[in-house]
């Protein structure tokens, strides 16, 4: 599984970081400054981060999204299967 996103951030980027939904705390490895930053105008782009492939090491577990935009624009995000 993985983050997709639809995103104009082709003047500035955009990353995430993963928060445990129970006490508020980033999750290891999923870190804002771990986030591959996306830099694109495309309506179906995949977010990741460097240490993990997908978000296998997640599911099952609730957690919250914190994006952070600079000059960008986050229409949509999604979880979905990792492409080949």
């Amino acid at each position: 599984p993985e983050l997709r996103i639809n995103v104009d951030s082709w003047r500035g980027q955009v990353v995430a970081e993963l928060i445990d939904a129970e006490d508020g705390r980033p999750l290891p490895g999923f870190k804002r400054d771990a986030c591959v930053p996306v830099t694109v105008d495309r309506i179906d782009q995949p977010l990741g981060w460097r240490e993990h492939e997908n978000l296998a090491p997640l599911l099952g577990r609730t957690i919250r999204i914190r994006f952070s935009l600079l000059r960008a624009q986050l229409y949509a995000f999604w979880f979905a299967p990792q492409r080949a």
